[in-house]
């Protein structure tokens, strides 16, 4: 607004004073650089939550990766004791115990 009125300024009575014309520059640069402050500093924030939301979804990858492998060591091993079911079901089900303690599946 007061740089609207400087700009009108000129040619109207009474001139504006170099102390007003000082006084809306100085308030423009602080303006310009609370301004450039806040870009800068939603830009960290950005970046930041950008970091860690990848870092996020690689630990839920990690976690994924870990429960599949454990579901399929269960299968694998329940499909063992069930191959030994009908010739000895004493170590049948010895072998079904590891594979209800990895993960406890519909197999196992």
């Amino acid at each position: 607004m007061a740089e609207l009125w400087l700009a009108r300024g000129p040619g109207k009575q009474p001139e504006p004073t170099a102390q007003q014309n000082a006084f809306v520059l100085a308030s423009r640069r602080a303006s310009d650089r609370r301004q450039r402050s806040l870009l800068g500093g939603a830009s960290v924030a950005l970046v930041v939550s950008l970091a860690l939301g990848g870092l996020c979804r690689r630990r839920f990858q990690w976690d994924q990766a870990v429960s599949n492998q454990k579901i399929a060591q269960s299968r694998q091993e329940a499909a063992e004791s069930e191959a030994a079911l009908s010739s000895d079901p004493e170590l049948s089900t010895l072998l079904a115990l590891p594979a209800l303690q990895v993960r406890p599946t519909v197999q196992a």
